[in-house]
């Protein structure tokens, strides 16, 4: 299943061959190891892809049985950064989308896919939660700028759903008004109670490229799916922002009204703000 790994990592959904390796890979599941099923449920989480072949590919509940199977009868859980742990967070990626798709499929009249066994389940989702998230100065210096804004902000939440949001919002108008900052007070009051900033480094996008991968692509509508006004914060946006001041002050306060311009968009948009960058 490199194939689909290797699109899907990329951010490239082309339908039609996705829909052609769903039908091959549904004959093929008595073949794969424990990475490539966890590889294909990812995959195809992150394409997101329409289509009969979905069902036929995760509808009959034998893509679950053989996650129970093959993966969920190894033992390897406790150890961090193992091939094993990456397969459980994948699959749990795969269960985030299962049941979005499910909720619609029900919602239309249709049969929900089955999940992944609860035990497993419940696996998947607590090594997924268990990643810690390591704040880099790029993520500090927003987080500075929120709480200028007069922003309370918190940093690297973990969620039901079992994400890292790097910096979660809480509108404060009392500390708009504290920072001198009327306007962004108004945006406090209007802003959703869930709001997300994702601080997206080089890493979230291909290799010198303004194209977010695969795994940002997911994460940024999983986050949206789950009810967050999501803020992602490129790392080229935010270089960009401060490129023409010459002094730190200036470069601060450019960034500033950069930063305002985002919480604006997402005070009237909610979580339809767009990803600015191809995600």
């Amino acid at each position: 299943m490199g194939t689909a790994w290797a699109y899907a990592a990329l951010g490239y959904s082309a339908p039609a061959l996705f829909q052609a390796l769903a039908r091959e890979s549904r004959l093929r599941l008595p073949e794969l190891s424990a990475q490539g099923l966890a590889n294909l449920g990812w995959a195809f989480a992150v394409v997101d892809v329409q289509g009969p072949e979905m069902d036929l590919l995760f509808g009959d509940g034998h893509f679950a049985e053989r996650c129970h199977l093959v993966i969920g009868k190894e033992k390897a859980y406790g150890t961090e950064g193992s091939t094993h742990m990456e397969h459980l967070r994948q699959l749990h990626q795969w269960e985030l989308w299962r049941q979005a798709r499910s909720q619609a499929a029900v919602a239309a009249g249709h049969t929900a896919w089955p999940p992944l066994h609860e035990k497993l389940r419940a696996t998947c989702h607590r090594v997924f939660a268990s990643r810690k998230g390591r704040p880099s100065q790029f993520q500090r210096q927003v987080l500075e700028t929120a709480l200028s804004l007069g922003m309370d902000a918190e940093e690297e939440v973990i969620i039901e759903e079992g994400y890292s949001i790097d910096i979660v919002l809480t509108p404060s108008p009392e500390g708009a008004a504290k920072h001198g900052a009327p306007g962004t007070a108004d945006q406090a009051h209007s802003l959703q109670s869930k709001v997300a900033i994702e601080v997206d480094g080089p890493s979230h996008f291909l290799y010198r490229s303004q194209r977010p991968s695969g795994s940002t692509v997911l994460k940024r509508r999983q986050l949206r799916g789950c009810g967050w006004t999501l803020i992602p914060v490129p790392f080229f946006e935010w270089s960009a922002a401060a490129q023409r001041p010459k002094t730190k002050k200036e470069q601060a306060a450019a960034q500033r009204e950069y930063s305002a311009g985002l919480l604006a968009r997402a005070s009237s948009d909610g979580r339809m703000i767009d990803d600015r960058s191809g995600g």
